[in-house]
C-alpha cells in the first residue's frame, strides 16, 4: 500500500522563488502519484534555502531585526510571544509557506511559525512536530552559533505533547547547528521518538 507518510526537511528552493516552488509541487505531485499516495501524506519544514534573502534584507527594519536578533539569539523568544514584532521579518518566508500550504501541515505564520499534528498511522495516533530552524536565517553567515529554535517553540512543540505518544520530529538544520539545539536533544532524551534533519 502507500506510505504512511512522506516527510520533506527543507531546501525545497533555492532562494524562495515561486518558480522554483512551482517546479517542487510538479515534482511532488509525481511523487504522490507514483507511490498512491494522497497530499494529506506528506508534511513539509522549511530550509534555510527557502527564506528569501533579498526580502530579509529589504529596508532597514528587517536588517535591524535580523542583525540584532543574530547577534543575541536567545532574543528570538520576545519575538515568538509577540507575533506583531515578528510579522516585520516574516516576508522572507510567504513564498514557503504559501506553496507548503498544499500539504498536510498547517500554514506557517507570524503566530505560528512551526507546526504540530497528529497523524493516524498503523502503529495508532502519532505526534508530528514540524520545527522551524529558520526563523534567525537571512544571509549567508548562519551559524551553529547564530541559529536557534527559542523556547517557545521547544515548548509546545515538544515539551507538551503526551509522553505516551510516538514523536516524529521534522526540522532542517540538525541539533548541533542551532545555540539551543542541546535543549531539544534534552527533551527528547526519554520519551519514544524519531528526529528527520535535513541540511
Amino acid at each position: 500500500g502507500p506510505p504512511d507518510l512522506i516527510l520533506v526537511t527543507g531546501d525545497i528552493a533555492f532562494k524562495a522563488d515561486p518558480k522554483e516552488y512551482e517546479q517542487a509541487s510538479q515534482w511532488l505531485e509525481q511523487l504522490l502519484t507514483t507511490v498512491n499516495a494522497d497530499k494529506n501524506r506528506l508534511y513539509l519544514a522549511p530550509g534555510n534555502h527557502d527564506v528569501d534573502r533579498i526580502k530579509a534584507l529589504s529596508g532597514p527594519t528587517r536588517r535591524t531585526i535580523h542583525k540584532s536578533l543574530r547577534a543575541d539569539p536567545p532574543d528570538l523568544d520576545e519575538y515568538l510571544d509577540k507575533p506583531e514584532e515578528l510579522a516585520p521579518i516574516w516576508s522572507k518566508l510567504e513564498a514557503y509557506s504559501e506553496f507548503a500550504t498544499a500539504y498536510a501541515a498547517p500554514k506557517l505564520t507570524p503566530e505560528n511559525p512551526y507546526w504540530v499534528c497528529t497523524h493516524d498511522t498503523s502503529l495508532g495516533a502519532i505526534v508530528i512536530a514540524g520545527l522551524n530552524t529558520n526563523l534567525l536565517s537571512f544571509d549567508n553567515q548562519d551559524d551553529p552559533k547564530n541559529l536557534a529554535f527559542g523556547a517557545r517553540q521547544l515548548q509546545q512543540a515538544i515539551h507538551s505533547q503526551p509522553r505516551d505518544s510516538l514523536l516524529l520530529v521534522l526540522q532542517h538544520h540538525p541539533p548541533g547547528w542551532l545555540v539551543d539545539g542541546s535543549k531539544l536533544c534534552a527533551m527528547l532524551q526519554d520519551r519514544a521518538h524519531v528526529l528527520f534533519c535535513g541540511h
